[in-house]
């Protein structure tokens, strides 16, 4: 009765343990790129990035974002959510 009792436990702990483990949850500290800001777009709210890894970048602000925070030089770090815009 107890081995029965401790596979039971032993099967509800892994399970749980499985069930944190989702892959689609962010990796906290990780980002999607880092650089340095090359040109800021004001009328299209949008702005050219040059990261070390895959070169020059266009990130566009999502619809309530204020771009005037961002100005050339300055080192920003960007997350994505959703899709990306190849050409």
């Amino acid at each position: 009765m107890k081995k029965l009792l401790l596979l039971w436990l032993l099967l509800v702990s892994v399970g749980l343990t499985l069930l944190g483990c989702n892959g689609d949850h962010a990796v906290k500290g990780k980002v999607d790129l880092k650089g340095v800001i090359t040109e800021v777009d004001y009328d299209n709210k949008r702005i050219l990035m040059e990261d070390k890894k895959v070169g020059l970048v266009w990130v566009t602000l999502h619809e309530n974002g204020d771009i005037s925070k961002y100005e050339k030089g300055q080192e920003i770090v960007v997350w994505i959510k959703g899709g990306i815009k190849e050409s």
